[in-house]
């Protein structure tokens, strides 16, 4: 990616940490508790309180009588777990929070399909109970506008790290960017509400290019490294050639786009994740990219400066501030196309 977030710590993180409790405290320790009741939760007195609530109170929420119900019947399905079958869990369950560690290819994440071996029904109810907690909104992440505008108070750049083409909402806006599973929670148990496993994202890279992709596998499921979105990584190189100088009509197959850094593997990924050499080159062959030029050639006399010398005056100016407008993109497209000669023209490009 282009950029790191910066981690926010948040009190919404507090029903990751009440998952903790139940996973290790409760459904792990079944076989020594006896029966499922409210008493459980004395050692945390707040999440007692929520369940007294959801568990006892006449007016507890349908959505909170069925969590509760979840808890019960994954702790009565782990009261028949084998000793070796709740180190196993206990294992899958903090390996799948390691989110760091998994993107650079430390160990090897469970699966839900991994769960069914233990049990079928086990799998089946976490699988239930992760997901109610993040869809639902009411349980696990109320309020989770809240954790977006304070996010984006600290990560302030207004632009998407994944692509550098489109903007974030700010914390101003009335609405917000959606927050992508960056493993997908279809595919891995636990982390649901994992914050270090939820980015904000552009729509484009979320449901148009990640979508469902598992960032830690490929396609034929061979294990690879990807970029932590939270942990600082240098910064990537982009070097764009063009075959042709015929701007007015340039395909695709005219542009080499190369992207290089020293974890290469985790530029491979990222450029497979978010489709980014394609969607580079139809946005240089597009629109912007004409513009871009048109504003060198129709600017240029208006200051008394040769196409050359204000070329070099906008790029400084670009390269201040490389993320907006596309700027990181614009000043490379714009010396490779002085490379090719583009510059020569006395007349703009024909208008789109």
């Amino acid at each position: 990616m282009l950029f790191s977030y910066q981690y926010i710590p948040h009190d919404l993180e507090e029903m990751h940490r009440y998952m903790d409790y139940i996973f290790y405290e409760i459904w792990i320790k079944a076989h020594t508790l006896g029966e499922f009741d409210i008493s459980l939760f004395d050692k945390k007195p707040e999440l007692k309180e929520i369940f007294n609530y959801l568990y006892l109170s006449d007016g507890s929420p349908e959505y909170g009588k069925d969590f509760v119900g979840s808890v019960k019947t994954i702790f009565n399905l782990c009261k028949l777990l084998s000793c070796r079958q709740r180190c196993k869990l206990s294992y899958w369950y903090k390996v799948n929070n390691r989110i760091e560690d998994l993107c650079n290819g430390k160990y090897k994440p469970a699966l839900y399909s991994d769960l069914t071996t233990i049990n079928k029904n086990l799998s089946k109810e976490i699988k239930s109970i992760y997901d109610k907690l993040y869809s639902q909104n009411k349980i696990g992440l109320k309020n989770i506008s809240t954790h977006y505008t304070d996010f984006v108070k600290i990560n302030d750049k207004g632009i998407c790290p994944f692509c550098g083409i489109f903007s974030l909402d700010g914390e101003h806006s009335n609405t917000r960017d959606a927050y992508d599973h960056y493993l997908p929670k279809s595919k891995y148990p636990f982390n649901s509400i994992n914050f270090k496993n939820l980015i904000p994202m552009c729509h484009k890279c979320n449901s148009g290019n990640k979508g469902v992709k598992n960032p830690i596998f490929d396609s034929s499921d061979n294990r690879r490294q990807t970029f932590y979105p939270y942990a600082s990584s240098e910064k990537i190189e982009i070097q764009i050639s063009l075959s042709s100088n015929d701007i007015q009509n340039l395909q695709p197959a005219d542009i080499d786009l190369t992207l290089s850094a020293t974890e290469q593997e985790k530029i491979d990924t990222w450029q497979e994740l978010f489709g980014i050499d394609t969607r580079y080159k139809s946005l240089l062959c597009g629109a912007d990219g004409k513009e871009w030029i048109n504003n060198v050639i129709v600017e240029a006399p208006d200051f008394d400066m040769s196409k050359s010398d204000y070329l070099k005056v906008k790029i400084r100016q670009h390269e201040r501030s490389p993320y907006s407008e596309k700027n990181f993109l614009r000043v490379i497209f714009l010396k490779a196309c002085q490379e090719k000669g583009v510059f020569v023209t006395e007349e703009p490009l024909a208008k789109l």
